[in-house]
């Protein structure tokens, strides 16, 4: 909990754009960092496609949907508990270096 707290005091106030529901609680620890770079970054429009596995989600570029960004697997913080998202996560890594060889996708 303390690490929740220091991390917390460093957030940045949104950027007065995002607008709609979301949350920085303490279930999104890193949530500050997106923050930050909203406020300070450039925005880089992307898209984004559900994968096979309908949990997955391959980002791409808006201009160039042929280049892959990467594979984001969610529920990571499972990874240790579930086995069933271990073994999704684990060959979604594998995937992703084939990807990376240029395969796939």
């Amino acid at each position: 909990m303390v690490l929740y707290r220091k991390i917390f005091q460093k957030i940045p106030d949104e950027p007065s754009w995002i607008t709609g529901q979301y949350t920085h609680d303490q279930i999104e620890p890193f949530a500050g960092l997106f923050y930050w770079l909203a406020k300070y970054g450039k925005p880089y429009f992307l898209k984004a496609s559900i994968l096979w596995d309908n949990v997955s989600t391959k980002v791409t570029g808006a201009i160039d949907e042929n280049i892959t960004y990467c594979l984001h697997s969610w529920y990571s913080r499972d990874y240790d508990i579930n086995y069933r998202e271990k073994v999704r996560i684990d060959f979604l890594y594998e995937v992703a270096k084939l990807n990376k060889a240029g395969f796939f996708c």
